[in-house]
């Protein structure tokens, strides 16, 4: 049976109240969640795969970060390490270029925080020495690596890494240090990345001053 023209107008406004009660809730809490800073792994991971360099004409001028008595290369690289979990970072730190001497090789395992609101780095070096090296880094001898195969780095601090406007940064994770470190409880960023920038400690754990790198790629 057809409705009055007046009756049907009637129920359409009533149909479409109804689903606005419906519906309000579940988008005011999708709202919230989009508004809630997530940090994805993937993404930091991402950042600091790629090569960077402090040759003298890249420094910027910042009080904040320390210029470096020579020059530094560092080269990174995502790769699988199932004894760390899904994400890793090959890290290299090189004198000068490609070409210099290695001074640090590290795998850099990353997870979100229990809450989800960050995300922790842990830092390991090769227990029997080199691995392999730079970009071209195989995959085979890493993803064979097994617990004993590495050794967390003496210090044993763990970064703590937050999403910012530009990247990430971080600071060490309150008492996560095993010894007492000179900076374990200074709040200021240890390390950072951006599309276009990376700062990092050249000293053996990523603990320490700050040096600026310029991305290269």
């Amino acid at each position: 049976m057809r409705l009055p023209k007046g009756a049907a107008k009637m129920r359409s406004i009533q149909l479409i109240m109804l689903l606005t009660l419906v519906l309000a809730p579940r988008v005011g809490h999708a709202a919230d969640t989009a508004s809630t800073p997530v940090s994805d792994v993937g993404d930091l991971a991402s950042l600091l795969e790629g090569e960077f360099t402090t040759e003298p004409a890249a420094i910027l001028q910042d009080a904040s970060v320390s210029k470096p008595a020579r020059t530094y290369y560092e080269v990174a690289k995502r790769v699988d390490v199932p004894a760390l979990g899904t994400d890793a970072v090959y890290s290299e730190l090189r004198e000068n270029g490609p070409d210099g001497k290695i001074l640090r090789q590290r795998i850099l395992a990353l997870k979100p925080d229990t809450d989800g609101s960050g995300i922790q780095m842990k830092s390991y070096s090769f227990a029997d020495g080199s691995v392999t090296t730079g970009l071209d880094v195989s995959k085979t001898p890493l993803n064979k690596l097994s617990p004993s195969d590495l050794r967390q780095e003496p210090g044993g601090c763990v970064l703590d890494w937050r999403k910012t406007e530009l990247g990430y940064e971080s600071r060490i994770l309150a008492g996560s240090c095993k010894a007492a470190h000179p900076q374990s409880s200074n709040d200021a960023s240890l390390m950072g990345v951006s599309k276009t920038n990376l700062t990092l400690s050249v000293e053996d754990d990523f603990v320490g001053t700050p040096v600026l790198f310029r991305r290269l790629r």
